[in-house]
Formats: C-alpha cells, structure tokens, sequence
C-alpha cells in the first residue's frame, strides 16, 4: 500500500509538473496568440488603407482617362483645323500666283502705255509754248479788268482773280453806320459781370459780347427809344415785348455807375426758356442758337414796320430780269423791316439754282433771296480745310503741269504735303462759302430729277458780322483758324460799290467736348478805351495780351467783328 501510495504521489507529483509545464505554454501560447491578433489588427488596418489608395488610384486614373480622351478629342479637331489652314494656303498660294500673272500682264500693259506717254511727251513740249503763250494773253486781260475795275491791289494781302459775275446786277448799300452818343457819356469801360446761374455760361458770354457791340448797346441806352423798347408797336406774342424789356435791363445794369461787381440774369433767362424750349432747362446749351434766337426775336419786338403775314415768295426767272428781281426784294425788305437789329446784323445773299439737264444750263432756274438774320456765317472748319488743301492741290498740279517741261519743278513744290496743313484762314472761310454745290433735285422746266449747281453769292455784308467756327460733334481742336484783329472782305461782296473792312471786337472762346457742354468765356475790346477785357462769368479781369491770350488761343468758338467805315 505504501508502495502504491508513494507511487501515486510520484505520478501526482508528475502529473503537477506536466500541468505546470501545460500551463506555461498555455501562458506562452496566449502571448504569442495576442501578439499574432496585433499584428492581424495591424495588418486589417494596413489593408484597409491599401484598399482606399487603391480607390483614389482608380479615380486618378479614370480622371486621367478622361483628360486624354479630351486631349485625343481635341487634337482630331487641330488636324481638321490644320487641314482646312493647309487648304486655305493652298487657294491663296493660288490666288497670289493669279495676281502676280495679273500685274505681269498690267506691267507689260504699263509699259506699253509709259511708251505711249513718252510719245506724247513731244506733242506736249510743243503745246507748251502755245499754253504759256495763253498764260500771258490771261495775265495781261486780267491787269486790264483790274485797271477797268479800279482795284487797289497794293492794299491786299494776296492777288486774288474774279469772274464778272454779271454787269445788270445792282448794288445793296448797307445800312450806315452811325456815330455813338450814349457811350461817349461813359468815361470808364464796363466791367461788371453776370452771375452763372446754372450751366448758363454760354447765355453770359454772348450778353458780354452783345454788351460790347456800341450800336446796339447805344440804341438800349437812349432814352428815346425807351418806349418802343417797354411797349412795341405790334403784338408779336402773347406777352409783347418780354425778351427786348429783359435785355433792356441787363444793359443798364452792365453799364451801371453803382459799383456793382456782378448782375445775374435770372428773369433774362427765365423769359429767354419761356420763349423758346431750347433754353428752358438749367442746362448746357449752344451759344451759336442763343445768338441766332435772340438778333431775330429782339428785331421782332423792336421793328418799326409791320411784318407781313406770310414770307415774300421766291420770284420766278419768267416773271422779271435779275436787276428788277433784286430791286423789288430790296424795296419789299425795307417796307417790312426797320430795328437796329435789321441796321446792322442783317445780311444779304442770293442763290442760284442752274439745272445741268436742260438745254441753257448756264442760265439760272431759280434765284432765291435772303436778306435776315439767319445768315450768320457758320464755317464748318475740318470741311473748310478738306477744301482749301483740295483747291490748292489742283493749283499746284497745274502749276507743276505748266512748269514739268523745260522750266523744271521746285524742290518746296515736289515735297509738298497739303494733308498735313491744319491751319486756315477767314479767307478760306469764305472761299468755302461761296463754293457752288452739285444737288440732285426735280426741276420744273426738263420734268426730271437732274444735277443742279447752287452758285451762293453775297450781295451785302453788315456792320455787324458774326462767324461761328463749327468744329463737329467731338469739338476737335486739330484745325486752327488764323484770325486777324482786321479783315477786308469787300472782294467777296459782289459788284461792291463800298469797303467792307471789319476789326475784331469780341471773341467767345470754349473748352468742353462739345459746343453745347463745357464752358464759355467772352473776351471783349471795349468801345471806351479800346482795352480788352475777359468776362468769365461774374469774374471780370483785363487781358494784357491779346495776341497770346486770345488770338492765338487753340478755342476760338465764335468771332465778332465790327465795320470800320463804310465809304
């Protein structure tokens, strides 16, 4: 039993040891087994990242699909593009060759032609001598004309040669000019000016400058004339006489002895947009229309002769000759018309339509007279510059026509470039201005639409001209007018029995893109002391030199010039 029972410890003993043993490689086992779960966990985790990289790998590469199909897209449509350019190429290498037959054909026909100038280069040398020879006979029946005419060219500034333009047409006199009395009482030169009152700037220059004119200044300063002036003698609107009373009173105040710096002009204005809607507004206007507006409507209220009811009809060539023509329009305009404005602003032209389609085309169709206020010179300048250079193009190539043969050319001729001239003068002005014009228009004789020539002619200038330089929409400055203090204009007035030599009084200068905005400024020569004086509104300042303040300045927008005699 004892035996057994040692036995039973020993294999107990044993049986403790394998179960420690067991135990601890349980143990073991357990930490290796949880070191193999973190490394799964790990490795799960790993995946799953792989897994997204994979994802975003796809997406990559399908965007990156994409883009080269787009690509591939877009270089099939730049080989149909390069092909159609390859194409285009092709047609115009064609067409360059057929042009370059072409000028081979127009350089083998130039040649053929330069033979022909050649040829024609003897018979123009030998025509050459018979031109000059014409040249001369001209020159010396125009000395005759100036002799029978009794010009005195020594007192022009260049020769100019006239057409007689038509030995029965009589002479307008003008109106004369009469000695000032009222502003002899005045021993200082207004210097009082006009309050801007709301983009009116353009409504004071031109008051300025109407303030400076004497005969009209003297006529609203003479007591005489205070009656006609308040109550008129027709009843020419609802409220008689409004604009002519308004402008009485800013003449008084203009030339007042009280000391005042400056008058505003609001009831002026106000009775100015009440009479016509173009001045109603507090806005910019055209000083061009104020001047037109304010001569006719003051000689309306102020004329001494009872306007007729409809206006004096066009006379027919049929009815009278042009000399009982313009005898009756003048006696029918003085028994019509009688103001200071009619005495000194108004001017007479006449208009002749010549129909190229009938038979007698060098005699006129039609005369048509005016003798009004409406006559106002607006020279349009970059027209009248267009038409200078043209002009003196055509005499220059005439020129060098005359000289090419044996006398050769002058150097200042051959290089000269007339597009460049931006300059002008009050010559050119009224070379423009009596242009005739080609119009297409029915006429009544032939029954037909055909060319007519419209010859302008002046018959009569005033003592008081006004020219507006009309410089288009933009109010470009790139044409300068050269202006001089005085001008004789007298050669343009046709059958002249008297001077019309004028001096500059009043200038209305502008600055703005346009004639209607910006701002207007007035310089003015006194009738006092003979000073030049700049009316900026109610700023009124002496100019020191008139040359170089106003004479030469880029803006001249409108001129006003006074008769020196009359005789």
């Amino acid at each position: 039993m004892e035996e057994i029972l040692n036995q039973c410890l020993s294999e107990k003993n044993s049986v403790d040891n394998e179960n420690k043993k067991l135990k601890k490689l349980l143990e073991e086992n357990k930490k290796i087994i949880d070191k193999i779960g973190n490394k799964e966990q790990e490795q799960l985790i790993q995946i799953q990242q792989l897994q997204k990289n994979i994802e975003n790998l796809n997406q990559e590469i399908f965007n990156k699909n994409n883009i080269i199909n787009d690509i591939q897209n877009k270089d099939k449509q730049q080989l149909i593009q390069i092909q159609h350019l390859k194409n285009n190429i092709v047609n115009q290498n064609q067409e360059i060759q057929n042009l370059k037959n072409n000028q081979i054909q127009k350089d083998d026909q130039n040649k053929n032609e330069m033979e022909k100038m050649i040829q024609n280069r003897n018979q123009l040398e030998n025509n050459n001598k018979n031109l000059q020879q014409q040249i001369n006979n001209l020159n010396n029946q125009i000395q005759q004309m100036q002799m029978n005419q009794n010009i005195n060219y020594n007192q022009m500034n260049q020769v100019q040669i006239f057409i007689p333009y038509n030995n029965n047409m009589v002479s307008v006199p003008s109106q004369p000019i009469k000695k000032l009395k009222m502003l002899s009482q005045y021993p200082t030169p207004t210097k009082i000016g006009l309050a801007n009152i709301g983009s009116a700037c353009y409504m004071n220059a031109t008051l300025q400058c109407f303030s400076q004119t004497a005969p009209l200044t003297e006529y609203f300063l003479n007591p005489d004339h205070k009656n006609i002036i308040k109550n008129g003698l027709f009843n020419i609107n609802s409220n008689n006489l409004r604009l002519a009373k308004e402008y009485y009173k800013i003449v008084i105040n203009l030339w007042s002895k009280n000391g005042i710096q400056y008058y505003s002009p609001k009831d002026f204005k106000f009775v100015l947009g009440s009479l016509n809607k173009l001045f109603e507004k507090m806005e910019p206007s055209k000083a061009e229309d104020m001047i037109a507006f304010f001569l006719e409507q003051i000689h309306k209220e102020i004329n001494l002769v009872k306007p007729p009811d409809d206006n004096m009809p066009n006379l027919n060539l049929n009815q009278y000759n042009r000399k009982q023509m313009l005898q009756h329009f003048v006696n029918e305009f003085k028994n019509t018309s009688k103001s200071i404005i009619s005495d000194n602003f108004f001017i007479v032209t006449e208009t002749t339509q010549k129909c190229q389609n009938c038979k007698n085309n060098n005699t006129p169709n039609y005369i048509y007279y005016n003798y009004n206020i409406q006559n106002i010179f607006i020279f349009p300048l970059e027209e009248v510059r267009k038409y200078r250079n043209t002009r003196l193009m055509n005499n220059n190539r005439m020129m060098m026509n005359m000289m090419r043969i044996g006398m050769g050319i002058p150097m200042m001729m051959q290089n000269m470039d007339l597009n460049d001239n931006n300059e002008v003068t009050i010559d050119d002005c009224f070379e423009f201005k009596q242009k005739d014009d080609l119009i297409k228009i029915y006429c009544n004789l032939c029954k037909q639409y055909s060319d007519s020539i419209y010859e302008n002619k002046i018959l009569s200038l005033p003592n008081i001209l006004i020219m507006i330089l009309n410089r288009g929409k933009d109010n470009m400055y790139n044409v300068i007018l050269n202006f001089p203090s005085e001008i004789n204009l007298t050669n343009y007035v046709i059958n002249a029995q008297e001077q019309y030599i004028y001096t500059i009084y009043g200038v209305i200068t502008h600055k703005g893109p346009s004639g209607q905005a910006g701002h207007f400024i007035a310089s003015c020569k006194s009738p006092i002391d003979g000073k030049w004086y700049r009316y900026n509104d109610s700023i009124v300042s002496e100019i020191n030199d008139f040359i170089k303040e106003v004479v030469q300045s880029p803006t001249p927008y409108i001129l006003f010039y006074e008769r020196k005699n009359n005789k």
